[in-house]
This record gives C-alpha cells, structure tokens and sequence, in this order.
C-alpha cells in the first residue's frame, strides 16, 4: 500500500476537501487536478522563499487558501468538508482535542479526516515515551499554546540514524542523539519563557498507542471523531483515518496495552548481547567492528524481552531466524580481523553454530519428550513475517498455531489469507462482512486492516440489526443488509452449525456485488461421497433428533459451543453452486512454509455469476 495514493483516491470525485500543511510537497497538488482547498502557516511567496534555502524543489508550492495555524478559524468561512488531510501535523499541535474537535467541527456528516503520522520508533522521537491520554488531557485544560517540556524534549532526545532524521525498520546502525547540554540548557530557557512559537513534536506515538489515546477520548466525549480505519506503519509512518461514524468499533483496553507493549519491545535494543558480544572479541577487535555491530543492533531487537519475558521458545526462535542475515554478515566481518585473536575466533565459531542452527528451516521437528511440540519454520501470510508453527498435538487443523499473530492463528486461518490476496489483493479497500469472527487469527487481520470491515454474531435472543456486545446481530439464514452490499463475505467453521445452509447460501449471494467473492472454510469429510449429510433433526418446537453422535463446536461468543447440524461431503461444491448461482472453486493445502497442513485444509471460493440469483 501507499499511504498518499490511497489518500488521493479517496480524494478523487470530492470537490469539498482541505489539506493542511502542505508545504512544499502536497498529497493533492492543485497542479495535478485536484480541487482542494489549502491551509498553511504561510503564504505561497513565504513558503517558496523558506524552502528555497534547504535547496529542496519548491515547484509544487500552491497558492494557500488559508495562512493561518488556528483552523477554528475556517468556521467563519462557513465551508463543509468532505475530507481533511493532514500529514505529519497532529503531532505538532499543542492542543490535539482542539485540533481533532475543529476538524470534525468543518466535516460534513459523512466526513473524513485523513492523517499520516510518524512512528516514533522509526525517526528521531525514537528514544521518548510514548504520549499519554493524560498528557493530551492536560494540555487542553490548559489550553496549551507554546511547545515547553515538549520543546526540551524534543532536542534532548533528537536522535539521529546514520545521519537520517527518519530510517523505517530497515535501520542499519544504532541511532545516536546529537544535541549536548548547552543546546539542550539553552531550549529549556526558551521553553519557559516564549517570546515567540518554537516549532517541535508535541507528541510522540505508535499505531497502537495513537488508536488507545483516541478511543479513550472519545470514550470520555472528549473528542466526537473515532479511528474508522488505520493501517499499520510502512517505512516510518502510519495511517489513520477518523470519521463522526456511531458504528465503529473498539478494541479491549488490556489488548491496546498490550499490543503497545509490543510495539516498544520491538525496537528494544539487546544491550546486553553487544556488551557480551563487545567483550568477548577484545578492545581492539571491539573498536574495529564497532559499526559492524551497530548495523545488526535493529536486527537483535526484542531478544532480550524474549528472555526476561520467558515467552515461548517458538517465539525466540522464529526472532533467531529473523537475525540470521545479520549473524552471517558479523562472521564474514570478523574473519579477516586480528586473526591471532582467541577471543574472535570463539566468538565467530560460536556465531557459525547458530548459523547451522539457525538454518534448521522447513524441517518438522520433535524433541526428544514425547511432550514437546512439533514445530514448522516458516513464513505466516497473517502478520507477514517469518515464524515458528507450534503444535501441541498431532490434530495441526487446530493446534498448528502462529505465536507471532496477536491471538496466534491456525491453518485455516492462514489458508484464507492466501487466498484473500491471491484474488482480491486490494481487499483492504473493499467491503467485507465475516459471519462470526474470532479473537484471533485472520479476523483480527480485518478488523485492523480493512476500513470497510463488518463482523456479525448471531445472538437469538436479541433483535437482528442491532449492534449487540460490540457486533451487529445477524442470521446468516435471514440477514437485514441491503443487496449487494458486500465484495466479499468472509465465514470460517461456521456452515456445518447452520440450520438451514440453503438459506444462508442465498442470502449470501443477495448481499453480494455482481463479482463478489465468498470464501469459507468447514470440514469437508473424505469418506462422504453425498454432498450433504444432516446430523440432527430439528422440530418446529425446538426439540432435537440426533442421527449420530452429538458434536460440539466451539462458538466464540458462547460457552455453550456450537451444535454441528450438517457433514459436508467430497461433491458439496456442485451444491452450493447450484444453491446460490456460484462459480465454485475449491482449494485443499498442504503447504509447510506457510503452516496449512493437516486435516480439512480446503477452502471454498464462490463468485457470484453475473446472472440475476433466482
């Protein structure tokens, strides 16, 4: 994804929109055809003569619309917006409720506010605390105008990487702060007293920190907009997107925190591995490789929070595998260095056994207990990054777990992923409605990547439609969405619990576009050559008359579990495509590097024929 062209499509056919600061690199360049109103701290002259100086191309500098700081002070202008961008701003603001509330104030009812902000792990906030609710809060009560502790610590922690102010997560070296104390004792007078504005980063955040601190604003009426979509961080920027919507939804506040945890291990450095690493070569050997060392310090980040966590062993390695390259590029570094050094020669030997180890990849492996889990190398297509399947048991459908995904994931999960981006590699930009979601997994993929996102439960009890315990309430057999509504429609394990699977089928291809795609999963039984076999009887009074062994399910919004009501068998693709007027495809995995092995691998994709669905 693109953070700026996604930004410039939802741009495209809105004549209402404003971006703030542009400065000499506009997302919307009036240039490029884009009816867009601008709001800058200076005129188009004074921002061409400013910029000139740091010798960057001023050709796209537009006329702005608006030369002020305060854009409370559009009101008087009386325009309703349909988007706002702001890239790199909010973060400057020394009142962020003041900014947010003057936003939504300019919005139409249907608006958004576009922002793109900085990771503060990958620039040069990367060594100051995260920014509090509390922080933001008190600056409003105060009605804060000047940068003052902010000021200071914005060049008390300055830090720069290789001579870069911002460097991504593909860091190469140890960022260093640059200002001494007399820079930062001369800041500190200006801060507590200002004669004039001094521009800094009043705040400093993660993807995960920014959306905690709006969700608990909001949450106190502090502030009207909510988070509708946001992306996670490429390079050294995310996105988000705010919107006045009552349907959005929200996030547990122990899974914020602690994925705001995670985001900070991820850059911790192991300081105790360098030191190690540092003493055992010597100080000769330790000055000469001291760059070497810096550019593998990115790539040993969370080791040592893997140790004094004492998470699984999985997790570690699959973070060994990650600093593998790295590994390979300080032996090749110390084998030409000060060769009559014992200490370097071990160090590098040692290095070399974990390379062997290290390289142990794609191999299903048992401990010698017959206790230990199984674990697969690999790569998971749910949190994109290189991992360890563990397994607790020989039933991989549901214990081949990704411990790097928020929550882990299972094949099935990661079989739908695959398939997702395989035919809809845009599907973060579509509409999707996943029946019954869980807390894990591919659903928490959605829930965090795609703006358009509608989980539902069923919950029989309560009026269909309705936002019940977080979810809209919806019978797969009967739902309350207008047709074709949806490009995708999303169930996993969810089919062999319905009543009524016919029902359900065409009810999903009346909320689907023209195109629109289901993909589902269910156990598909080898040993059943009919399509569909009931396993239960249900009477008019609810009564049962089970055919077979009762199963349960789990069900994630109940304890109670899921009856299974139906085995599907080899042929039920021709089934469903004669139910719903699908074209069926159906896939079956046995794909190590990506952890979909086992039982009940298949997934099933329909497409919705053109033809009007009788």
């Amino acid at each position: 994804m693109n953070f700026r062209e996604h930004i410039r499509h939802l741009a495209t056919g809105k004549v209402r929109v404003l971006e703030i600061g542009p400065s000499y690199n506009p997302i919307l360049p009036k240039s490029d055809g884009f009816h867009v109103l601008t709001m800058d701290h200076a005129d188009q002259k004074s921002l061409i003569d400013k910029y000139q100086k740091f010798g960057v191309d001023t050709s796209k500098i537009d006329h702005v619309d608006f030369v002020t700081t305060d854009i409370s002070t559009l009101r008087s202008a009386n325009i309703e917006l349909d988007l706002i961008i702001a890239s790199h701003v909010i973060e400057h603001t020394t009142d962020l409720i003041k900014f947010i509330n003057d936003c939504g104030s300019l919005l139409s009812k249907d608006g958004k506010l576009a922002l793109l902000i900085p990771d503060k792990r990958y620039c040069f906030d990367t060594y100051r605390p995260l920014t509090s609710p509390g922080a933001i809060i008190n600056a409003h009560h105060n009605k804060q105008e000047f940068h003052r502790g902010a000021l200071y610590d914005h060049f008390s922690y300055f830090t720069l990487n290789d001579g870069n102010m911002a460097w991504g997560k593909s860091a190469k070296f140890l960022p260093q702060t640059i200002h001494n104390e007399e820079i930062c004792r001369e800041t500190l007078l200006k801060a507590l007293s200002p004669q004039e504005y001094y521009d800094a980063h009043e705040w400093v955040f993660t993807p995960t920190n920014f959306e905690f601190i709006i969700q608990e604003l909001r949450s106190c009426d502090l502030i009207e907009l909510g988070i509708e979509y946001s992306h996670q961080t490429l390079g050294y920027e995310f996105l988000a997107i705010l919107s006045k919507s009552k349907d959005l939804s929200t996030t547990s506040k122990a899974e914020l925190l602690e994925r705001i945890r995670e985001e900070e291990c991820s850059i911790a450095h192991d300081i105790d591995l360098i030191h190690s690493i540092a003493h055992a070569i010597g100080a000769e050997v330790r000055e000469n490789t001291s760059n070497t060392l810096k550019s593998i310090s990115q790539r040993v980040s969370g080791i040592s929070q893997e140790k004094k966590t004492q998470v699984t062993r999985s997790r570690a390695t699959a973070i060994s595998i990650k600093l593998l390259p790295a590994l390979k590029r300080l032996s090749k570094s110390l084998r030409g260095l000060h060769k009559g050094s014992w200490q370097a020669q071990n160090l590098r030997s040692r290095i070399k056994n974990n390379i062997r180890q290290f390289n142990q990849q794609g191999i299903l492996r048992t401990n010698m207990t017959n206790n230990h889990p199984k674990e697969l190398t690999g790569y998971c297509p749910i949190c994109a990054s290189p991992t360890v399947f563990i397994a607790h048991s020989d039933w991989y459908r549901d214990s081949l777990t990704c411990p790097t995904c928020p929550g882990g994931s299972v094949p099935r999960e990661r079989a739908v992923a695959l398939m997702l981006e395989e035919l809809r590699p845009n599907w973060r930009e579509l509409k999707i409605h996943e029946c019954s979601p869980s807390p894990t997994g591919i659903s928490q993929k959605l829930s965090r990547e795609c703006r358009q996102y509608t989980p539902t439960q069923y919950f029989p009890n309560e009026p269909t439609g309705k936002t019940v315990r977080q979810f809209r309430n919806e019978n797969l057999q009967s739902q309350t969405f207008d047709d074709e509504t949806f490009d995708i429609f999303i169930s996993l394990d969810v089919f062999e619990h319905l009543n009524d699977p016919k029902a359900a089928l065409k009810e999903i291809a009346r909320t689907l576009k023209k195109d629109g795609l289901f993909i589902m999963t269910f156990p598909i039984r080898k040993h059943l050559t009919a399509p569909i076999s009931p396993r239960v009887i249900i009477h008019e009074d609810g009564s049962l008359t089970h055919l077979c062994e009762p199963e349960i399910h789990g069900n994630p919004v109940s304890n109670e579990g899921s009856l299974v009501t139906f085995d599907y068998g080899y042929d039920i693709h021709n089934l469903f495509s004669e139910w719903g007027g699908f074209d069926i495809r159906v896939s079956r995995f046995s794909d190590r590097r990506h952890g979909i092995i086992g039982e009940y691998t298949e997934v099933l994709v329909g497409r919705r024929n053109a033809e009007q669905i009788r």
